[in-house]
C-alpha cells in the first residue's frame, strides 16, 4: 500500500468479522488521527466478469465500502446481497452510502454493453432499501478528479482505488485464509502427502482442456 496508508490511514483487522453469508470481510482502514473507521474491503465469489459477462471460471472480488460519519450502517450490507443476488456487483469497485445516497463508483475496465439496464437495477436495489427509498448515484472512476457532489467520496474515493487492490482475480493458493499454517512442510511422510495434494488441488492447470475434466 501507497502512502496513503502511511500518513493518513492504517490498515487494522476487519471490526465486522461477520457481516453476510454471501461476503466476508478483508479488513478495515481507520483515520491514524482519531481511530475512526474510514473504509472497509470485503470478498466474494464472483461468476461475471467486470462488464457483466460470465468468467470461464469463478473469481475472488475485492471492493470497499467507504462509511459515512456515522459508522457502519448495516443496512448497506443488505444491499449488498441483493446486488450479489442479481448479480450486478461485478463491475462495482467502491459502494458509499450516506444520509439517504447511495453511491457506486465502476471499475476502470469496466464496459458494460447496457449501462441503463445496470443502472435500474442499481436504482431498484437502493429504492427498496430498508425502512427507507434511497437515491442511487453512479461514478466513473474518470469521474472522481472533477466530482462535485458527495464530500467523503471526493476525500478519500481516489485514495481507495489508489491503496487497494480491489477487482476480480483468478482464484490461486495465495488466496488460501490459512495459507500460513501450512508454510512449512510437515515431517510426516503421510502428511507431507496431504500438503502436496492439498496444494496440487488448490491449484488451476494452465491447460484450460484439462481444467474442464471431470476432476473425479
Amino acid at each position: 500500500m501507497d502512502n496513503v496508508e502511511s500518513m493518513i490511514l492504517q490498515k487494522k483487522e476487519p471490526s465486522n468479522t461477520r457481516c453476510s453469508r454471501l461476503f466476508f470481510a478483508e479488513h478495515d482502514s481507520v483515520s491514524r488521527e482519531d481511530g475512526q473507521l474510514v473504509y472497509s474491503v470485503f470478498s466474494t465469489l464472483q461468476h461475471r466478469t467486470v462488464s457483466l459477462d460470465l468468467r470461464e471460471k469463478p473469481g475472488v472480488q475485492h471492493f470497499a465500502v467507504l462509511w459515512d460519519r456515522d459508522g457502519v450502517d448495516n443496512r448497506v450490507f443488505e444491499t449488498i446481497e441483493r446486488a450479489i443476488i442479481q448479480q450486478v456487483l461485478s463491475p462495482v469497485s467502491i459502494i458509499h452510502y450516506t444520509k439517504g445516497c447511495l453511491a457506486i463508483v465502476l471499475n476502470q475496465d469496466h464496459n458494460i454493453k447496457n449501462l441503463q439496464e445496470f443502472f435500474d437495477t442499481w436504482q431498484d436495489i437502493a429504492g427498496f432499501a430498508i425502512w427507507e427509498d434511497w437515491t442511487l448515484s453512479c461514478f466513473e472512476s474518470r469521474d472522481l478528479t472533477n466530482l462535485m457532489e458527495g464530500r467523503i467520496l471526493r476525500e478519500y474515493a481516489k485514495n481507495i482505488l489508489s491503496a487497494e487492490d480491489l477487482g476480480i482475480f483468478d482464484y490461486n493458493y495465495d488466496m488460501f485464509l490459512y495459507k500460513e499454517s501450512w508454510s512449512q512442510e510437515p515431517i510426516a511422510d503421510s502428511e507431507q502427502t496431504g500438503a502436496h495434494w492439498s496444494q496440487e488441488k488448490l491449484s488451476f492447470s494452465d491447460n484450460p482442456d484439462e481444467d474442464d475434466e471431470n476432476p473425479f
